[in-house]
């Protein structure tokens, strides 16, 4: 369920504090470092100071049907890096035996400070060649390049946090894993891009809406003598309201709705990437080399279906996002009409929203951080959907490779 974001007078104080500790706001423990597991599917952890998970998140659709159904939290960073490599391999992602083409390669990435980043990745790569010697796995490890602080920064903001650009960037890299894994708590709940995409997205509009309807009520409350200024904004205010619909309708009807060409292209993709797993994992298994060899030029058919499947996605996806695009400019610009009219107010009118403008902003952040039980609400289908399309792919692979 959701967790609640920090607000940002918390975030100030601890910004300014001495005090090492940065207040979680009820979480139960306070990631500092960033730790990716990429096989392709990719798969994201914060950690907290004793290298433990404090939250997980599939960084594709494949990093998702992963942990689905998975319990990573609380584990240390090299149990839950084992984890993601024993899963990887039930369902075909890493592969026993010998295979020429596509190597079984995990790229381990640790962001932190400095002086932790070696530390961490040295234990975690210790731990996942112990793994594939348990598991009879031929494979390599490899350090990936830690995000920079600046890639920290620009990821915090796609995820709907309320703090500013300037308030992200005073913060140390631990400050900001900690903020993101807030977000990934949140998200928690959420599987598949496109549900994640348009959760962050909407929550945002809710924020700038409940804004703009609390400044309604304070012109609204005004004197009747203003009455042309409260008819205008109401109707402003009325039209927004229907952009942000338009909006929503838009991201769901392109990218959400089962019956849209892009939730088609991305089953198909699922389709034929499993195909190529399977028999991938089946040619591993060949002893006679020349029959294995055969097996492996083979596979070079189902990679280019891949391939092909992947451009079409591609295609769909960016069909659906100009679709998007024409209602989110028509949305910005019936917020700038809400911004430009407020310029005209009358000067009383400015004044009492002056004065009320922290009281405005707790609103705005209130029914912010209540947005998650209304999205839920309003899409528990389509996550029940999602969710179960995803467990029923990772139980398709692991029958799959269990009994090839």
């Amino acid at each position: 369920m959701k967790k609640t974001l920090c607000s940002l007078a918390v975030v100030m104080v601890m910004l300014m504090s001495a005090a090492a500790a940065f207040v979680g706001c009820g979480e139960p423990a306070e990631a500092e470092t960033l730790m990716t597991v990429n096989i392709n599917p990719s798969v994201e952890f914060t950690l907290d100071k004793d290298n433990k998970v404090v939250s997980v998140a599939g960084l594709n659709d494949e990093g998702e049907m992963l942990i689905v159904g998975e319990a990573f939290v609380g584990k240390t960073a090299e149990e839950a890096a084992q984890l993601v490599v024993q899963i990887a391999t039930e369902t075909g992602y890493l592969v026993k035996g010998s295979l020429t083409v596509s190597p079984n390669t995990v790229e381990i990435s640790v962001t932190a400070d400095t002086d932790r980043i070696e530390e961490i990745y040295n234990q975690v790569e210790a731990a996942v060649e112990a793994k594939f010697e348990a598991l009879d796995i031929d494979g390599v490890v490899e350090q990936g390049e830690a995000m920079t602080k600046e890639a920290l920064v620009a990821l915090a903001q796609t995820m709907g946090t309320e703090y500013t650009v300037d308030e992200l960037n005073g913060m140390s890299i631990p400050q900001l894993c900690r903020v993101i894994s807030l977000c990934r708590l949140e998200t928690a709940d959420l599987f598949g891009q496109a549900l994640e995409d348009a959760y962050y997205q909407m929550k945002n509009y809710k924020f700038a809406l409940t804004e703009y309807e609390e400044t309604a009520k304070v012109i609204d409350a005004a004197d009747s003598a203003y009455q042309t200024f409260k008819e205008g904004y109401d109707k402003l205010l009325a039209a927004y309201q229907d952009l942000i619909k338009a909006v929503e309708q838009a991201r769901y009807n392109n990218l959400i709705d089962s019956e849209s060409a892009y939730q088609k292209a991305l089953a198909e993709l699922a389709a034929k990437k499993n195909e190529l797993i399977e028999d991938r994992a089946a040619a591993a298994q060949i002893t006679d080399e020349a029959t294995r060899l055969m097996a492996e030029a083979a596979l070079k058919a189902k990679e280019t279906a891949v391939e092909l499947a992947e451009a079409a996605l591609s295609t769909a996806g960016d069909l659906a996002n100009s679709a998007i695009d024409v209602a989110v400019a028509a949305l910005e610009k019936g917020q700038q009409a809400l911004v430009d009219f407020r310029e005209t107010l009358p000067e009383e009118i400015k004044t009492e929203l002056n004065e009320k403008a922290q009281e405005i902003e707790d609103k705005a952040n209130q029914a912010k951080d209540n947005f998650f039980a209304e999205f839920e609400a309003a899409h528990a289908a389509d996550i029940a959907a999602a969710k179960a399309a995803l467990q029923a792919r990772k139980d398709a692979l692991k029958q799959a490779i269990a009994e090839g």
